[in-house]
């Protein structure tokens, strides 16, 4: 749907690469900083020395946005800081108005030169206003998101229709086909230059960072540049033998060539783990339409293009077909037939020129509805840029600490309204191995042993389950599925990975399904106090994961991580292999790393993942005093001994970033290793707020936005504390009802999760 797409492109900054985005936020932070002090400076001499003008301000600004007349920039933010709800109000109001569809051309043009383009949406709103602090630009997206979802589901409406044509079944006997995939094919011949080969062909030393980083930019500037250039040429003949060809079956339309700043981003971010040169995969540099106005007109327009493909293989031929109707889900939005050609020159001056060009085949229905939704889908396709602008330097991204605020926010077990089909009949039912929230949903994952179940926070029911128990056979003395689940977001989509037995992961969609009964993507999730979101889970065959090896039967899967992009997945396997997979590939190995010593699962989490899937660090366990960490991209283990510790246990990366990592063991002992340098660079000797001379055992650690946060337990106590990593002080403690044997913190600091064995098996506290 278009709001799973809005997502989507985030992911891809926007239709911008990392690069040019990054400039932009740059400038932007630069002229935020710069007109918000002076427009502090302004507001309060007016303040003081002239009240009233204040008043009038905000008034001028009123009329300003109610007649779409131009405005300075100074005034506006001057009228947020004296009255931000007025000049809230006043501000999305004229929003509303003015993206309401039909959308009036002279009011969208006043919107995207003053209002769209203004720091306003950098501005945050009161806690008061919204019952949690957002900025402008998320209430922005959220109009924009609301105003979609009725053309989502028009779309929707239409591929219903459409499914009840007569001719429909020879538009689904349309299958996707794939001979040619990139620009270097040999039947293309693109990027073969010996410059660009050698220097992808170039062996990697141990210090490579240099020559990746050059590959990198040949990949991305020199190769991009290489294909606009053969794209030039070829365009305006690929158009004209295209319009030609297909003017008498449809409407042919000519579209712009893809911008370079395009294409960069998609190689840079859809083409990651691509075989170099990774532009090679850019397929619609050249690319045009033809629209249909009925389903007879398509099947015979697509019909007559493959003919004249067939019959005139010196100057077209066929690479791709891309069937977009023939997908199963309901709720997919926009759809079309795309059909990739190798175009061969017929110019004298480009001769042996030759390309992959795009032409997609669209019904009129789909046509117009995109159009709508154009104008929408311009400005939510900036959040990455707004959430870059927003975002502070590293001192200051972390949360102050001192002024966060924990409450309960749900506990399962003993006195709470929770009712779990884990039953008491249940081997442990009082014992639960990981627990995590999705802030997005507000839902909350637990799994125990052979038991999944999902809980509905705002609701406190539990709304899904699996019962693992016919599926899992832990008679063979294999351990697994204790620290295997996972919130992901993939292309859009919400997604749960659960490991279902002992060799295979499974992923299933998570919808939000409204009263209305829309079925919604992720942008769609967050929820206020009069919507009512049920939700379903679905599985996903293409995301099953299914692990094998020579020793069959007891084959499995000990630990699984993903990176933070959910780009890739990341395996301990039979106990010493470590596997990196890609998440859109997922049964094919990118690289297996043989362990130097085995890692069994266990109730303590001894794996853990660097945020982007470069390093991963092994706990040695019980009564070693060593751990190893694992530079994934060089395929090397390196062993850290200590002289302090006496077990390695429950190790994590400070806030995630492969720099630091802190490891402890069953004294209540804390140490802090810089992996770089492959040292000791701090020792906690003993953990706070425990009796004195109390045996005490760290259980689980997490660390995010500059907090370390561990669970421990001795004979008679057993506490979550948090310690702020800047100065190692200890800033939060509570006392648990459970031996917090997994511990997980949200990446945006609202959640923190424990589970273990005791009265509470979960406990959820909210951050505030």
């Amino acid at each position: 749907s278009f709001c799973q797409l809005t997502v989507q492109l985030t992911v891809y900054e926007m239709g911008a690469s990392e690069s040019h985005l990054g400039q932009r936020v740059v400038i932007a932070k630069a002229k935020l900083e710069r007109d918000l002090k002076t427009a502090t400076q302004r507001y309060a001499w007016l303040k003081q020395h002239s009240p009233s003008t204040l008043s009038t301000i905000t008034n001028s600004v009123a009329d300003s946005f109610a007649t779409c007349s131009p405005f300075l920039e100074s005034t506006l933010l001057i009228a947020w800081l004296s009255d931000a709800a007025q000049c809230k109000t006043i501000v999305l109001n004229a929003c509303k108005k003015v993206l309401r569809a039909p959308i009036n051309a002279d009011e969208y043009e006043f919107f995207k030169q003053y209002v769209f383009s203004s720091n306003i949406w950098m501005m945050q709103t009161s806690a008061q206003d919204d019952g949690d602090r957002k900025f402008m630009y998320e209430a922005l997206l959220d109009i924009a998101n609301e105003m979609s979802s009725n053309i989502v589901a028009n779309m929707d409406s239409i591929f219903e229709h459409l499914q009840t044509h007569k001719k429909w079944e020879q538009v689904l006997a349309i299958k996707d086909e794939t001979l040619i995939s990139r620009q270097d094919h040999k039947s293309v011949g693109l990027l073969q230059e010996a410059g660009l080969k050698q220097m992808f062909e170039e062996k990697k030393s141990e210090n490579d960072e240099t020559l990746t980083e050059m590959q990198n930019f040949v990949d991305s500037n020199m190769a991009i540049n290489m294909l606009t250039s053969t794209a030039s040429k070829l365009n305006s003949e690929f158009q004209n033998h295209i319009r030609l060809v297909m003017s008498s079956y449809g409407q042919f339309k000519a579209a712009p060539m893809k911008k370079v700043e395009r294409s960069l981003s998609k190689v840079e971010n859809d083409y990651a783990d691509e075989m170099s040169p990774k532009a090679a995969k850019l397929l619609d540099l050249v690319r045009c339409s033809v629209t249909f106005n009925t389903v007879e007109q398509l099947i015979t327009g697509y019909n007559a293009f493959r003919r004249h493909v067939e019959a005139n293989a010196s100057i077209i031929e066929l690479a791709r077909v891309k069937n977009g109707f023939c997908n199963d889900d309901a709720n997919s939005g926009y759809r079309d037939i795309k059909l990739n050609v190798v175009y061969k020159s017929q110019n004298p001056d480009n001769k042996g020129v030759r390309m992959v060009c795009e032409v997609q085949f669209l019904l009129i229905n789909y046509l117009e509805e995109k159009r709508k939704i154009h104008k929408l889908y311009s400005i939510v396709r900036e959040q990455t840029y707004f959430k870059m602008v927003v975002a502070e330097s590293a001192d200051k991204k972390a949360k102050d600490i001192k002024e966060l605020k924990f409450t309960d926010a749900l506990t399962v077990g003993l006195g709470s309204p929770v009712q779990l089909s884990l039953t008491n009949d249940d081997k442990n039912s009082n014992s639960l191995c990981k627990c995590t929230v999705d802030t997005d949903t507000s839902l909350l994952a637990m799994e125990g042993g052979a038991w999944f179940g999902v809980v509905d926070m705002k609701t406190k029911k539990e709304i899904w389950s699996l019962d693992r128990r016919t599926r899992c056979d832990y008679s063979k003395n294999i351990s697994y599925g204790f620290h295997t689940h996972r919130w992901l977001t993939i292309s859009g989509q919400k997604y749960i990975a659960v490991q279902i037995n002992r060799n295979t992961i499974k992923m299933f969609q998570v919808r939000a399904e409204q009263q209305t009964g829309s079925t919604f993507g992720i942008s769609m999730f967050k929820r206020n106090k009069s919507s009512s979101n049920s939700f379903q889970f679905i599985e996903d065959d293409k995301y099953e994961l299914v692990y094998s090896s020579d020793k069959a039967e007891s084959a499995h899967i000990s630990f699984c991580e993903f990176d933070d992009d959910c780009k890739h997945i990341f395996l301990i396997a039979d106990n010493n292999v470590l596997q990196k997979r890609a998440v859109q590939d997922i049964n094919t190995i990118i690289c297996s790393i043989e362990l130097k010593e085995q890692v069994r699962a266990s109730m303590l989490r001894n794996f853990r993942l660097s945020a982007d899937g470069k390093f991963a660090v092994l706990g040695g366990g019980i009564l070693k005093k060593y751990f190893y960490v694992i530079d994934i991209e060089k395929e090397e283990q390196h062993k850290m001994k200590s002289g302090y510790l006496s077990d390695s246990v429950v190790p994590c990366f400070i806030n995630g970033e492969n720099e630091l990592v802190a490891v402890s063991d069953r004294g209540g002992r804390i140490e802090v290793w810089d992996i770089q340098k492959k040292t000791e660079v701090r020792q906690m000797l003993s953990l706070s707020g425990f009796r004195e001379n109390a045996h005490v055992q760290v259980r689980a650690s997490a660390s995010v936005h500059n907090l370390l946060a561990i669970t421990a337990v001795s004979d008679d106590e057993k506490k979550l504390q948090l310690y702020d990593v800047r100065s190692w002080e200890c800033c939060y403690e509570k006392s648990l009802k459970c031996d917090g044997r997994s511990l997980d913190l949200t990446d945006d600091l609202k959640y923190v999760t424990i589970a273990g064995f005791g009265d509470n098996p979960c406990i959820v506290l909210q951050i505030d």
